[in-house]
């Protein structure tokens, strides 16, 4: 069996609201993210995105809050 390394996992949420959140709020979700147990080894990266989808490609505009190298 082959054990994968240097695994990177990104968690996209989209805000309720019309506009972003504040840092804050992402960087609550990643010590949670943090705290939790049962998750795989990796290094997660965590975006928030605007409540806005780009209709004709189906993506988020690209404004986002973020938290990177989260390691598990």
């Amino acid at each position: 069996m082959k054990i994968l390394k240097n695994v990177h996992i990104a968690l996209q949420f989209y805000s309720k609201s019309k506009g972003l959140p504040k840092q804050e709020k992402v960087e609550k979700i990643a010590e949670d993210l943090k705290k939790e147990t049962g998750l795989p080894k990796a290094v997660y990266t965590i975006d928030i995105y605007k409540n806005f989808i780009v209709d004709r490609v189906g993506l988020p505009d690209g404004e986002n809050i973020s938290v990177e190298d989260i390691q598990k």
